[in-house]
């Protein structure tokens, strides 16, 4: 397996952290776009684009790995959290395009606590995706928990509250 593969999958390194790996790889994953939206101020087929290639090589990265795994859904792979908090953040700047900082930092952490809220607890159909035990599943629990984040987020935002 290639060290390019292993670095993709543990977001350079941090998913072979010894606790709160996917905390720290949505906070790290969280801010780099938090900063990429605030000062490149990207539009929505931007955004979709950039999303797209993210799971595409997150799925290409996590079925690599998955052939010599010892484990169903190793602690390492936290590339998938970093989709999931990416979905969370999207089209933030688009919604209500004239906020303070202070609100873009604000939105950031209600989605990051939703987000992480959500992967951690599992409810309902988030859990049935997770306990399919696939490759595919590793990353799609939370790719629904992130557009999960995302519908609650971006109410919050359109209703002023964020």
């Amino acid at each position: 397996m290639s060290r390019i593969n292993n670095y993709i999958i543990s977001f350079f390194g941090i998913g072979y952290l010894k606790s709160f790996q996917g905390s720290f790889a949505s906070l790290f994953a969280g801010i780099a776009w938090l900063s990429f939206i605030i000062l490149i101020n990207p539009g929505f087929y931007f955004q979709i684009l950039l999303l797209s290639l993210l799971i595409i090589i997150s799925i290409n990265s996590i079925n690599k790995y998955m052939l010599s795994a010892k484990s169903l859904d190793p602690d390492e792979i936290v590339i998938d959290e970093v989709c999931g908090i990416v979905i969370s953040l999207l089209f933030m700047n688009l919604i209500i395009p004239q906020t303070t900082y202070l609100n873009d930092f604000i939105y950031f952490f209600v989605a990051l606590l939703i987000f992480r809220i959500l992967d951690g607890a599992k409810p309902s159909i988030i859990y049935r995706i997770q306990i399919l035990n696939t490759p595919l599943s590793i990353l799609f629990d939370d790719i629904l928990a992130g557009v999960i984040s995302l519908l609650i987020t971006l109410s919050l935002r359109i209703n002023l509250i964020l």
